[in-house]
C-alpha cells in the first residue's frame, strides 16, 4: 500500500522488469480529498479475480478510513455539546443572582438618592459596571450554548463603532480615553456592511477591550 500512485507506478515499472515478476495490478484507495493511497500487488500470474479482489480491499479499507474519521467527528460534537449544555446550566445558575445584585444596587441608588456621598455613589458605578460585564458573560454562554443563524442586516459602521468604543470606555477593565485617542476613518465606499449587528459589535468590543487591556 503506497501513499503516492507515482511510488507505486516506479516500484511495478522496476519489479515487472525482474524475470521472476510478470504482471503488476494497482487500484486507487479514495480519501476524503481524492486518492489517498494506492494499492499495489506484483505477482507471476494475476488474473482478473486477483483484480476483482484487490479493487473490494481497496474499497474496505477507504469505507474503514471514513468510519474511523466518521467516529472522530462524533466525539468531538459530543464533546461540543456536553460543553454546551454545562454552559448553558451555569449561565442560568449565574442570570438569578445578578438579577437580585443588580435589582439591591438599584435600590440603594434610590435609597442615598441625588445627595449620596461621591464614594458611595463611585461604588454604585462599579457595581452596575461589573454586573453588566457579567450579565455580557452570561449572553456569551447562553450563545455558545445555543447558536443561532447570523442575522443579516445593512449596518452603518460609524454608529456601531461608535457604540463599540463607548462600551469600551465605560467598561472598568477598558480606556477610559479610548474615545479622544481613537481616530476612525471609514472610506465612503465602506460606510455599510452587510452583518450580523450584534455579532459584529460584540466582536469588535472584545477587540478593542483586548487591545486596551495590552497596549
Amino acid at each position: 500500500l503506497s501513499s503516492a500512485s507515482g511510488v507505486a507506478g516506479a516500484s511495478a515499472k522496476y519489479f515487472v522488469g525482474q524475470p521472476e515478476v510478470m504482471r503488476a495490478a494497482w487500484v486507487p484507495v479514495p480519501g476524503p480529498a481524492g486518492t489517498a493511497a494506492v494499492l499495489l500487488v506484483l505477482g507471476t500470474t494475476i488474473s482478473a479475480e486477483d483484480s476483482v479482489a484487490l479493487r473490494t480491499f481497496a474499497a474496505q479499507i477507504a469505507a474503514t478510513t471514513r468510519i474511523e474519521a466518521m467516529q472522530v467527528e462524533l466525539v468531538r460534537r459530543e464533546r461540543l455539546a456536553a460543553v454546551g449544555e454545562m454552559s448553558a446550566v451555569l449561565a442560568h445558575e449565574v442570570r438569578n443572582p445578578l438579577a437580585i445584585v443588580a435589582n439591591a444596587g438599584a435600590t440603594l441608588r434610590r435609597i442615598l438618592g441625588a445627595d449620596a456621598p461621591s464614594d458611595a455613589r463611585q461604588l454604585l458605578d462599579i457595581l452596575d459596571e461589573e454586573t453588566d460585564r457579567l450579565n455580557r458573560l452570561v449572553r456569551d454562554l447562553l450563545a455558545f450554548a445555543r447558536p443561532s443563524d447570523p442575522q443579516i442586516a445593512i449596518v452603518p459602521l460609524q454608529s456601531l463603532i461608535a457604540r463599540a468604543i463607548g462600551a469600551v470606555v465605560r467598561d472598568p477593565t477598558g480606556d477610559p480615553t479610548l474615545a479622544e485617542t481613537t481616530l476612525v476613518r471609514i472610506a465612503p465606499d465602506a460606510s455599510e456592511v452587510r452583518a450580523d449587528p450584534e455579532l459584529l459589535y460584540r466582536a469588535l468590543v472584545n477587540v478593542l477591550l483586548n487591545a486596551s487591556q495590552h497596549k
